[in-house]
């Protein structure tokens, strides 16, 4: 019995002893560690690089100047014309990051797609369609076009930096998003609708907006019926509308002073891009045979610009 309570008492004193071991061996672990984290941030501190700036001679390409920017615009994603626009646009930034402009933009030319192209050489023109289509040959004188388009909008710049092109051209950049309001110039067919079959003869030219139906007449009257909503085709009414618009880009900085701006921008609109009825009547019949502002629907108009960007003063800010 006293041999076993010897070995009992020696086996638990080793146990002691490794137990007191492993003990001072971590907390000694742990004093290097604090030890090595207080001299990293002594030399964080009191090194060379302390409280300099993360950036030295930073070029502020933006802050507090005036950037002028000729532009030459063209829509996206267009059903029936794409629109090609030239301007100028205008801009003031307090700081690297933010600042406000304002540009307009007026249409130079529009470009029928392969839509347009499609319905003027095969469309048919029916009594069923007439209002819509009076004829093939003029439909591309009915689309609506935009006349111009100017706006007033924030411009933030996120981010900056530089760009390599083909690892041997390196040049500072920055992205840029923006969001305003904008005012567009709106060319789009005149309102036209069928009158009454009671009322005398309109002719072959349309009396205030409006023509005889031809699939309710014969002889004369149907053939100036006829007549008077080809001359629709081409009758246009102008407006204005106002939408949000929004968009992003890159600037390319070439020098000091000169940049290339390549920018998308969006701006949901209220138009009848074909000059067709695309409404019905309160009682749910389609067509309304009527051609006016129900037949207006939304789409996003997409511009792709690209713009020469001049600042002023030529030198821009430098940092320390």
């Amino acid at each position: 019995m006293r041999a076993m309570k010897t070995t009992t008492n020696a086996g638990a004193l080793r146990r002691a002893a490794l137990l007191f071991g492993l003990t001072a061996s971590l907390l000694a672990a742990d004093a290097g560690i604090a030890a090595t984290t207080a001299h990293a941030q002594e030399l964080q501190v009191t090194g060379p690089l302390a409280g300099a700036p993360a950036i030295r001679r930073m070029r502020l390409y933006r802050k507090g100047r005036l950037r002028l920017t000729p532009q030459f615009s063209f829509t996206l994603q267009d059903d029936y014309q794409r629109t090609m626009l030239a301007g100028i646009q205008v801009g003031y930034h307090f700081t690297d990051w933010i600042g406000v402009s304002g540009l307009f933009s007026f249409g130079v030319a529009g470009i029928e797609n392969n839509l347009t192209d499609q319905i003027t050489s095969n469309g048919i023109t029916t009594d069923a369609n007439r209002l819509s289509l009076p004829s093939n040959s003029g439909f591309g004188d009915q689309i609506a076009e935009l006349s111009y388009v100017a706006a007033l909008q924030a411009d933030f710049i996120p981010l900056r930096g530089k760009i390599a092109l083909f690892q041997r051209l390196f040049l500072n950049a920055d992205f840029h998003v923006f969001v305003g309001v904008a005012i567009a110039g709106i060319e789009e067919r005149a309102n036209i609708e069928y009158q009454d079959t009671a009322l005398p003869a309109v002719g072959p030219i349309p009396d205030n907006g409006a023509c005889d139906d031809p699939s309710e007449f014969s002889g004369q009257r149907r053939t100036d019926a006829i007549n008077c909503l080809q001359a629709s085709q081409s009758q246009r009414s102008s407006r204005i509308a106002v939408a949000p618009t929004f968009g992003a880009g890159i600037t390319l900085y070439a020098t000091d002073f000169l940049g290339i701006d390549l920018s998308w921008r969006g701006m949901p609109l209220a138009w009848n891009t074909s000059g067709t009825d695309e409404s019905g009547d309160r009682r749910g019949d389609f067509p309304d045979e009527e051609i006016d502002s129900d037949d207006r629907f939304f789409t996003l108009v997409h511009m792709f610009t690209v713009g020469v960007a001049v600042h002023l003063p030529l030198r821009p800010t430098v940092t320390e």
